[in-house]
């Protein structure tokens, strides 16, 4: 699950229908801030920590408190899907989601299935995997943008918002600059 566009794609979704396409749009783009540590030969760093960004965000949040106010509810958004980052990377591979409070990187595998045969039966499994935290630079990496199953669901993910907020998106209303004597005199001149 942490291919890039699923990255972007599931705070777009979850987000747009309450902050519209546009200020989704930025909710989104802050989601993918985590992996911006690739540019330095490091993925999977410091900035996959639920403490370290959430350090970030409340000191996003006082600012926006003391300065802007009204921006308050828009940044604990973008503060959510900034921390939503790393813990959809914990159910994918090892991530260093307490760091540096505690020095163990986390998977958590977690499946579901059905058996089907004579009866139908469901198997649920749950794995916790733990190994040290060690920050290494890597030489070249070969990271997903999407996969043919993130592709289609991101798809799905972002245009069922903007499809809708274009489908719902109303003309501008006209206003009239004529008086109402202007209105008379011109329909009397258009049936006349």
């Amino acid at each position: 699950m942490p291919e890039l566009l699923l990255h972007f794609a599931v705070p777009f979704a979850l987000s747009a229908p309450l902050l519209g396409v546009r200020r989704a749009l930025l909710v989104a783009s802050v989601a993918l801030i985590p992996d911006f540590d690739v540019l330095v030969y490091v993925h999977r760093s410091v900035s996959h920590s639920v403490l370290v960004l959430g350090f970030g965000v409340a000191v996003a949040l006082a600012l926006a408190f003391r300065l802007r106010r009204g921006l308050m509810a828009l940044v604990g958004v973008c503060g959510l899907a900034l921390l939503g980052h790393p813990v959809m990377d914990m159910f994918q591979t090892l991530t260093p989601i307490l760091y540096p409070v505690v020095n163990w990187s986390v998977w958590l595998d977690v499946r579901g299935r059905v058996l089907i045969g004579e009866v139908l039966k469901p198997v649920v499994s749950a794995e916790t995997k733990l190994e040290p935290t060690l920050f290494r630079a890597f030489q070249s990496l070969d990271a997903p943008i999407f996969t043919s199953e993130g592709f289609i669901i991101s798809t799905m993910l972002v245009a069922v918002p903007v499809l809708a907020s274009a489908m719902l998106r109303r003309p501008p209303k006209v206003r009239s600059t004529c008086s109402e004597g202007s209105r008379v005199r011109m329909a009397l001149i258009e049936e006349g």
